[in-house]
């Protein structure tokens, strides 16, 4: 084989790899969200806060979970905040390193996910928050 076989070899062997591990995240990412929602309890009048909750995807599941219409989600990603906004929920473009704009009790329910790795300060939005 010549130097631009190999280098063609090694980029697809580098694309399946690729391919295989952002199959066996979303598995296993998905598998937690699934035991997530198994822990909740229908309350159907409920405000649900979905902090981190990027397109709203994962946030209308625990809407939908706990049976409730009133959703809310806020995520530092203002893309990601449009879209969740289309989807029907009211969110809010907010840094999570900081406090919530919301009254102390506002929500019922407070769901966060694959958010505390990125944060600054873990210990202050859990205390802040939970």
């Amino acid at each position: 084989l010549n130097t631009y076989q190999r280098h063609g070899i090694a980029k697809n062997i580098l694309l399946m790899l690729e391919e295989i591990s952002e199959f066996a995240f979303d598995n296993t990412l998905q598998d937690c969200i699934n035991k997530a929602l198994r822990l909740l309890e229908r309350k159907t009048d409920a405000k649900l806060l979905d902090a981190g909750c990027a397109d709203g995807e994962i946030t209308l599941r625990v809407a939908r979970t706990i049976g409730t219409n009133s959703v809310y989600g806020t995520d530092i990603d203002g893309r990601a905040i449009k879209y969740a906004g289309k989807r029907g929920i009211i969110a809010y473009k907010v840094d999570l390193n900081h406090a919530l704009p919301f009254k102390d009790d506002y929500f019922d329910v407070v769901f966060s996910n694959q958010v505390i790795e990125h944060l600054d300060y873990p210990d202050n939005f859990v205390k802040r928050n939970f």
